[in-house]
């Protein structure tokens, strides 16, 4: 991955790790290694997710793939909203893109957008 898609991840609020179709890490940003507890320089390019996320179930997104969007999971003791988005390429599904977000501040978010809502201040763009 380049240096500049790096500083991109590296800077959003959620852990975001995206995996091949061997269940292997291609790329993984710091949020995500924050969240699991993992050292910032330890370098997780091509470790198994298994031994990183045991127990996450990967095989209906596998077996069908059908994303699954902000199903809650424990990891590391840690309350954590997961997505899992299936990534497609010309031959099928090429890997996985995980989406992780601590439970307490994916709530803080949603009270936000509600309390906006609300009072009239959430703004809606176009881009």
């Amino acid at each position: 991955m380049n240096k500049q898609m790096q500083i991109v991840l590296d800077n959003i609020s959620d852990g975001v790790i995206a995996i091949d179709h061997h269940l292997k890490i291609i790329s993984c940003n710091d949020f995500a290694k924050v969240l699991l507890k993992v050292p910032l320089d330890k370098d997780l390019t091509n470790e198994p997710l298994p031994h990183i996320i045991p127990g996450l179930d990967l095989e209906s997104i596998t077996a069908n793939g059908i994303p699954e969007v902000n199903k809650l999971w424990k990891i590391n003791n840690t309350q954590m909203l997961v997505t899992k988005t299936p990534l497609f390429d010309d031959l099928g599904l090429n890997g996985i893109m995980l989406i992780l977000k601590h439970i307490t501040e994916a709530t803080k978010t949603l009270e936000c957008q509600n309390s906006n809502r609300n009072s009239g201040y959430l703004a809606n763009s176009t881009i």
